[in-house]
């Protein structure tokens, strides 16, 4: 083994790689939309405890520059002119990179370490990161995935020192496509991400257990989805700023529910609420206000027999049959 071989001026000619590389960054802006949901209760007249919603902007600007332009340092290993072998280059800025060459060019395994940066582990062609590798950075951030042309390319996750995971897609060094994960208090939240840009879909698995999974606008449930609770109920059907409204069934774990419509989180419009799954169809059908049957609504009984009923303040004040 050679040590201390100064690269020099007959040599910088065989380091050339080291002269040919800009900065690179990964500059991804995230917008977080947390905490939509609360409580869950069995009754038709639950209410969802509203928690406070924020939204989070993270960006990532971390330098991903293979090595500085410079070629001054010591070179440790076998002679340059050499098609394979394995060497170590220890720059005058700190850096290094210790792993395979072929003649005066990295290329294979390697690691370069970045001062006050981080570290890359992974395969080298002609110089430049390709194939399979991982970039460790010193606030703890990484990714491990895929490389190309000496840039974030293919598949692969990044995580951040915020515990921000991007999984799926990248394209010169931005994230294109794949799934954003963040987890708060419990929480956690995943985005659905198509050519750089939010779909709209969401999926929540909350720390007490209920989920969900369907469209949201701003900060909050907005459009179609499904909430399962953690007590076995399901409510599958429209969001608006973050509750139930529009037409949407609701689901008891007893096999009860309610079709119809909603608004503010509570049944109100035309519904129809079957009663659990024992009562064999027994139903109710008509006007709902704050949960409740309101004015006259048809009653059908487990024989099928139908009753045209009268209701105020969710009481029953008349029966009359058909």
């Amino acid at each position: 083994m050679k040590e201390n071989k100064m690269l020099g001026e007959n040599a910088e000619s065989k380091a050339k790689f080291f002269q040919r590389h800009k900065k690179a960054t990964i500059c991804i802006v995230v917008l977080l939309i947390l905490g939509i949901i609360g409580s869950y209760g069995e009754e038709p007249d639950q209410k969802e405890e509203k928690k406070t919603t924020k939204a989070v902007e993270i960006t990532v600007n971390q330098s991903v520059n293979p090595v500085p332009n410079t070629s001054n340092g010591t070179y440790y290993g076998a002679d340059l002119d050499l098609e394979s072998h394995s060497a170590k280059f220890v720059f005058d800025t700190g850096d290094s990179y210790d792993g395979e060459w072929n003649k005066e060019i990295p290329e294979g395994k390697g690691k370069y370490v970045y001062k006050n940066t981080g570290e890359y582990d992974g395969q080298f062609i002609n110089c430049q990161r390709a194939g399979d590798g991982q970039f460790v950075w010193e606030d703890g951030s990484s990714y491990i995935g895929k490389w190309e042309n000496d840039k974030i390319n293919g598949k692969g996750t990044y995580i951040s020192s915020k515990d921000v995971t991007l999984k799926g897609m990248f394209s010169d060094n931005k994230f294109n496509s794949g799934t954003l994960t963040y987890t708060e208090n419990g929480n956690v939240y995943n985005y659905k991400v198509e050519n750089g840009v939010f779909t709209g879909k969401i999926t929540v698995k909350y720390s007490n257990g209920s989920k969900y999974s369907g469209e949201y606008k701003g900060n909050k449930l907005s459009g179609k989805g499904t909430l399962k609770y953690n007590n076995g109920d399901k409510y599958k059907g429209n969001f608006s700023n973050g509750k139930k409204s529009g037409q949407g069934k609701y689901t008891w774990k007893n096999g009860a529910y309610y079709k119809g419509d909603w608004k503010n989180d509570q049944m109100k419009g035309q519904g129809k609420y079957v009663y659990e799954s024992d009562s064999k169809g027994k139903s109710l059908k008509g006007k709902f206000k704050k949960n409740q049957p309101i004015g006259v609504c048809v009653y059908k009984s487990k024989k099928g027999k139908k009753y045209k009923t009268t209701w105020k303040n969710g009481v029953c004040t008349k029966v009359k049959g058909y």
